[in-house]
């Protein structure tokens, strides 16, 4: 059976009490900091579901609009994938979204049909509103 001792330590505990003071200022700014970092995180993740849901948007569009695009070169799939290629490479190039620019190249086909300068005359076009802070359309 387990009996009860009693143990009664007399000393100076100053210095332990000093040492229990430091221990508990050190977890209490643990915690700060800690809180700290997770506003942070929480932050951080609302900016990248943010920044997602903006790309998720934006291939959406560009998509919507090739799909556009595409039914003006009816039976070519093969070509318009070779055009979401030269706009993905031209927004880069242009400073312009990719939706923009396949906005402008259903317009570029629409009025030249879809021949082997359709990237070039939409790449003119871009530049063009690029430098009057237009869209692709709007310089066409």
């Amino acid at each position: 059976m387990a009996e009860e001792l009693l143990v009664h330590i007399v000393g100076d505990a100053s210095k332990l009490k000093s040492e229990l003071d430091k221990a508990g200022g050190n977890i209490t700014n643990f915690a700060t900091k800690a809180a700290t970092a997770g506003k942070g995180l929480v932050i951080a993740g609302g900016l990248i579901t943010a920044a997602f849901g903006l790309s998720v948007k934006a291939a959406i569009g560009f998509n919507k609009e090739m799909a556009n695009v595409a039914t003006l070169i009816p039976k070519s799939t093969e070509r318009v994938n070779e055009l979401k290629s030269a706009i993905r490479t031209m927004a880069v190039e242009v400073g312009k979204d990719t939706t923009d620019l396949a906005q402008g190249a259903y317009q570029v086909i629409s009025a030249f049909g879809d021949t082997a300068d359709t990237v070039k005359i939409l790449g003119i076009a871009a530049k063009a509103a690029t430098a009057g802070v237009a869209t692709t359309t709007d310089a066409i």
